[in-house]
């Protein structure tokens, strides 16, 4: 049986599928599970089976990811219906829901169209080897709909990154032209240099130095605006992948650096202990209310204080003079 992955570009033959091609059905060894691998365009991958948790739905994505050798490193959380992945050169967003399905008796897991699949990068890639530079625009204008502000900040960085990547890559490739040493292994169209941090060339690493930056600023940007936000750790835990790549560029010390700046200029404490990282202290933070309440409450607890001393003033009197 052929496994296919949930985003592929081309069939095996290397051409694009037609209309009624387009849909493919992959039936996995686990019974009622099934996997729909949508490549027209709308970017949802179905799983149906009712009768299995969640963890054994991720149990079953790996299953199908090493049959497809498609490593995806994936959180799904509840509280937002909301995932955040980081696969290969693609980093992204993507929104899920469950569908509950009467006519057949299956329950789907929906996912919305990623910011990043190798679909969008294979179009840039295209435009950029056929150095077509009103179809990068062009490309450049599409908006996947985001009803968060920070998340729309964010993707809207990521295409930054990824243009200045491919940018990096088309000057690379120029250089090597004019010198007539182009080697096939930098062929930009390769599906392993488009989906894998491993093999670009290492003047390009710096992309994974990008990447962390900006995963560092949104979990800045969510620390001051949103205190407890849910996705504090979860960002936090994707820069530090970010940091664990081959390359070794970026240590896991930095992260926790950063984190510990973030955590004082929030309190306002300079000398937090240096083993405590942002994302543990968040968690402390985030049982707390916010500090603007404080007064507030300080105030309650001073009227409270003083009605019991009104009382008890009234009781004394009362008892004293008028026994």
């Amino acid at each position: 049986m052929n496994y296919l992955s949930p985003f592929t570009l081309l069939d095996p033959g290397g051409r694009v599928p037609s209309g009624g091609e387009l849909l493919k059905q992959v039936r996995l060894a686990r019974k009622r599970w099934l996997v729909e691998a949508d490549l027209s365009g709308t970017g949802f991958v179905a799983m149906g089976g009712a009768d299995y948790s969640k963890e054994q739905l991720l149990g079953l994505l790996d299953e199908l990811n090493d049959k497809t050798r498609f490593a995806l490193h994936r959180w799904i959380y509840e509280q937002r219906n909301f995932c955040l992945f980081l696969e290969g050169g693609e980093a992204g967003f993507f929104y899920w829901k469950t569908i509950k399905d009467s006519a057949v008796n299956e329950t789907y897991i929906r996912f919305a169209e990623p910011i990043f699949t190798r679909r969008l990068i294979q179009a840039h890639v295209d435009a950029l080897r056929n150095r077509d530079a009103a179809a990068m625009w062009s490309l450049r204008e599409i908006r996947i709909p985001r009803k968060d502000a920070v998340l729309d900040a964010l993707y809207d960085k990521l295409l930054d990154v990824l243009y200045h990547h491919l940018e990096e890559y088309r000057i690379r490739i120029e250089e090597l032209e004019s010198k007539g040493t182009l080697s096939p292994a930098l062929d930009i169209v390769s599906p392993e240099l488009v989906n894998t941090w491993n093999a670009l060339p290492s003047d390009l690493e710096s992309v994974r130095d990008d990447l962390t930056e900006l995963y560092l600023r949104t979990y800045r940007a969510l620390h001051d605006h949103y205190p407890g936000h849910f996705m504090l750790q979860q960002v936090a835990d994707c820069g530090s992948r970010l940091s664990c790549g081959t390359t070794g560029r970026i240590q896991q010390a930095r992260l926790q650096r950063m984190h510990q700046e973030i955590q004082e200029q929030h309190t306002g404490k300079k000398n937090a202990p240096e083993n405590k990282t942002e994302t543990e202290t968040g968690k402390r933070n985030s049982r707390k209310l916010p500090e603007y309440f404080q007064p507030g409450e300080k105030l309650i607890s001073w009227v409270v204080t003083i009605l019991s001393l009104a009382v008890i003033g009234v009781v004394v009197y009362v008892m004293t003079y008028h026994p």
